[in-house]
């Protein structure tokens, strides 16, 4: 309903809004039959669709919006529907190639993580985006050619001036004005703001703990009953694993050597800060028992903690939430004190240390995807803007978007909801603004260093810019949020946060940094905008005479 009633008001006719979506229909058809050959070959999940549908929804309506408005403008600057139509591809065609480009390379990020969701959402991106550009790139062209001007049938006067006239190009005007007159306040002003929004997001820690992500279910509820009448760590118990070794069992009763070493190991974690309880083959229930009775144990008993090969496992309680920091600090020691054990290959596992190596992995996958998408986007962007400070300045715009988008997602859900806040929102903002929110920059940045090529000043250009393109990047803006924000109509807490952090990101890309931040970048840098070294030899200077 978002998309529809956005596009109505965009085309302000019926036709081209439809065909729009009949365009995007007919990609996602063909995209899912791609993505149900390549989910026979890897592993999918059901977020790989969902993420392929919400991306080829913005990044189709993006690409068909852009292209009918420029057909439009060339209309009105009189040439013929055929002229136009080819204009309006090589024009916006390079934008919407650009911008696609970055949005595989964004997906295509995903491929390097080691962490097992995350690659299939590459997957969905990867296959709806490549059909999406074709489609808009051949598509909405070839109706263009058939229909011309009737492309924009049952509307109200479509084909009138929209881009210089209206509230929106008054207030497109407005706006432009500000980063032109004072350019290095504005800059400044946006970064004295960001300084608060990164000491939040310092402050606090994300979390993937399932629980307090998880709806308010019979299952929550008897979890948190346990956890304020017991310790939670009950249910997500602390295991340590080793080997006794041959001298120190028969089958699964202890030796007198083997119970010492495992009653040694066991005081030892007892004692150790933030472990409320242990329970091991000499002490089943916590309680210390003799090498008799632990050898007097009924058999399921003694097997339940020593296997017949002398594999050995102790249960730790730990004291408060087992994925705190707290716990945490408690798990480091208990490694260091279980290696230093007399028990062989003893290692220290459980809901702690899973939760403290998935995170060092997400991470290390999120590092790993900002320095591919940002080197690719860089080279991309350098080869067809002929510029290098550009693309560079593009990545730092959408990181502001998206450190800004963490910090309302924060302050929303942990300061005003008391709501932890799951550690895997910046890997979605990463994945989708490093490729449908940097469209925005591109389609602006196109635009500019096209207007600039015809002779125009850079502050000119700017301006004009601004005001060509504000129509189709706040609608298309107004879309992609308006459809991310649907997950927050969700039960669940992580996609709440999702539809609430991808939508603030796109909003704040679409208006402040596309209308303010980004001009002012620009102005600041001038000439330099545009600068990139000769990559040719110098011709050698002729030798002079003998």
């Amino acid at each position: 309903m978002i998309i529809i009633i956005v596009l109505l008001l965009f085309f302000r006719a019926v036709v081209p809004a439809v065909l729009t979506l009949t365009m995007i229909g007919l990609a996602m058809t063909i995209s899912q039959a791609w993505l149900y050959a390549v989910g026979s070959q890897v592993e999918l999940t059901q977020f790989t669709t969902t993420i392929m549908t919400f991306v080829m929804l913005g990044a189709g309506v993006d690409y068909s919006m852009l292209l009918s408005s420029r057909y439009r403008q060339e209309r009105l600057a009189g040439r013929d529907p055929k002229e136009a139509v080819v204009n309006a591809t090589i024009h916006a065609g390079k934008s919407i190639a650009l911008a696609g480009s970055t949005v595989i390379l964004a997906f295509a990020a995903t491929l390097l993580s080691p962490v097992d969701w995350i690659p299939p959402l590459g997957y969905g991106g990867l296959a709806g985006i490549p059909v999406m550009l074709l489609a808009a790139l051949t598509i909405t062209p070839a109706l263009l050619v058939l229909l011309g001007d009737k492309f924009f049938l049952l509307g109200v006067r479509p084909l009138t001036d929209m881009e210089s006239k209206g509230w929106l190009t008054n207030l497109l005007r407005r706006l432009a004005v500000l980063p032109r007159r004072a350019p290095v306040a504005v800059v400044a002003v946006f970064v004295l703001a960001t300084i608060p929004i990164i000491v939040l997001l310092g402050s606090h820690r994300l979390t993937s703990d399932p629980v307090a992500l998880s709806p308010d279910t019979d299952a929550r509820r008897g979890y948190n009953l346990i956890a304020e009448h017991w310790q939670p760590g009950l249910l997500q118990p602390t295991t340590v694993v080793g080997d006794i070794g041959d001298n120190g069992h028969r089958g699964d009763t202890l030796t007198l050597a083997g119970w010492q070493r495992l009653d040694s190991l066991s005081d030892a974690i007892a004692r150790t800060p933030g472990v409320v309880s242990v329970s091991s083959l000499s002490r089943p229930t916590g309680t210390k028992l003799s090498w008799e009775d632990t050898s007097a144990l009924p058999q399921n008993v003694r097997q339940d903690f020593l296997a017949p090969d002398g594999a050995l496992r102790l249960s730790i309680v730990l004291a408060g939430d087992p994925l705190s920091e707290q716990a945490r600090s408690t798990i480091r020691t208990l490694t260091t004190l279980v290696a230093d054990s007399t028990i062989d290959n003893a290692q220290v596992g459980g809901a702690t240390v899973i939760d403290q190596e998935y995170d060092a992995a997400l991470t290390s996958s999120f590092w790993k995807m900002i320095a591919f998408v940002c080197a690719g986007v860089i080279v991309l962007l350098t080869f067809a803007l002929r510029s290098i400070l550009v693309p560079i300045r593009l990545i730092l715009t959408i990181a502001l978007s998206n450190i800004w988008a963490l910090g309302a997602t924060l302050a929303v859900f942990a300061g005003w909801l008391d709501e932890p806040v799951i550690n895997d929102l910046p890997i979605f903002l990463v994945i989708l603004m490093m490729g449908l929110g940097m469209d925005y920059e591109i389609f602006l940045i196109t635009r500019i260093r096209e207007i600039t090529r015809q002779g125009s000043s850079d502050a000119d250009a700017v301006t004009t810019a601004i005001v060509d393109t504000g129509r189709v990047i706040t609608a298309a803006g107004l879309v992609m949020a308006g459809t991310l924000g649907t997950m927050m109509l969700s039960s669940t807490l992580m996609l709440r946060e999702y539809g609430f952090g991808l939508s603030v990101a796109v909003l704040l890309d679409a208006t402040l940094i596309r209308l303010v931040l980004a001009p002012a970048t620009l102005l600041i840098a001038g000439k330099y905008n545009w600068w990139l070294p000769s990559l040719r030899r110098r011709a050698a200077a002729p030798d002079g005479p003998a």
